[in-house]
């Protein structure tokens, strides 16, 4: 990553409005839990449900779109393959953080660079796929090939019309990655609480 200032998407008045684009997400993914009941079925993988729905929130505050049927490609045992978004950004996080905390690397940082594991090579080549396909959105976007169901809200709008981010395509992407890989830690973290006040609340049982 190579941020070198506040994104103008992180001031007060624009994080406001992703509060109304977190809030119509979470509109939908009740609806479809709703849905899903009126079905007859009546249990489900929890915790994939709640990855599914931060995925949801992040890439929805990110691009405008939760993008559930936009395939990516992505590397498994050297073997090219498609999945989705979601997954790749999920997975690619999880794999360098289990690198950072690595012991080798954890207690001696200075190692970070020319330190390899196994898989590493393919963590590298998914992490320039994943760049690449964001590129690609970012592109998209900037022609108006596609566009934002809550266009000024989410993030990457907010960074085409910031004068910083203008002339730097790859500054956005870096600014998206940062935003995806921090927002699944405290949507996680937000969403567990959360699940764990209402546990514990009597009134909700």
């Amino acid at each position: 990553m190579r941020r070198k200032t506040l994104a103008s998407a992180f001031y007060k008045e624009k994080l406001h409005k992703m509060v109304e684009v977190i809030r119509e997400c979470s509109r939908l993914e009740l609806a479809e839990w709703k849905a899903d009941l009126a079905r007859g079925i009546n249990s489900f993988d929890l915790i994939q449900k709640i990855q599914n729905y931060e995925v949801k929130i992040i890439l929805t505050c990110a691009f405008g779109e939760e993008y559930d049927d936009k395939k990516v490609k992505w590397y498994v045992n050297g073997e090219l393959t498609t999945t989705t978004l979601g997954f790749c950004l999920r997975r690619l996080f999880e794999q360098c953080f289990r690198r950072n905390v690595n012991p080798c690397i954890f207690f001696f940082p200075s190692l970070t660079s020319s330190f390899r594991l196994t898989g590493n090579s393919e963590i590298l080549k998914n992490a320039a796929l994943v760049r690449t396909q964001i590129r690609e959105m970012v592109a998209d976007r900037k022609s108006g090939k596609t566009k934002s169901r809550f266009e000024g809200a989410d993030l990457l709008s907010i960074l085409l019309t910031d004068e910083i981010f203008q002339a730097s395509p790859e500054g956005i992407v870096d600014e998206i990655l940062t935003f995806f890989f921090a927002g699944s830690q405290t949507s996680g973290c937000a969403v567990s609480n959360c699940l764990a006040h209402l546990i514990q609340d009597p009134t909700r049982k």
